[in-house]
This record gives structure tokens, sequence and C-alpha cells, in this order.
């Protein structure tokens, strides 16, 4: 099933089931999440939502990247700096 960003991100955060957007590009195996093939987010072994923060004010990647990395941002419990 193809979804908004928003609810691919949502459902990363809630370990739920796999998850990709519309293009296929912002993905989620329920653990890691991906923008295109590259990790963005994944989750520790006590559960904890981990965001990298490739964007603008971080490690910048690509504006679209950007854009998955806020996503996640809004459901992380830590954001790491690359």
């Amino acid at each position: 099933m193809r979804l908004k960003n928003h609810e691919v991100a949502r459902l990363w955060s809630q370990q739920s089931r796999p998850a990709k957007n519309h293009s296929g590009n912002f993905r989620s195996d329920g653990m890691n999440l991906y923008s295109y093939d590259l990790l963005i987010g994944e989750t520790t072994s006590r559960g904890e939502k981990l965001i990298y923060d490739y964007t603008a004010n971080g490690d910048f990647y690509s504006i679209t990247t950007s854009r998955h990395v806020g996503y996640g941002k809004y459901y992380a419990d830590i954001i790491v700096s690359k």
C-alpha cells in the first residue's frame, strides 16, 4: 500500500509494518527508515527511535532526504548529527 510521507514516518514510529510512500523513495521496514537507499532512522535495542540529521542544519544530503528526515524527526526520540 502506498502512503503519504507522514504516514510512513508514523508507522515507523509504531514499528507496526513495512510502509512506503507513493513513489517508493521513502520507506520503512518497521524498524529502519530510509530515504532512497540511505538509512536515516533506526530503532535502538531499547525501542527508541533514532534519526540521523541529514538536513541543512546537519549533514545535508539532498532536499528530498531533508524533507524525509523532517517527517522522521517528528517521531524520533533521539536526533543524531552525522
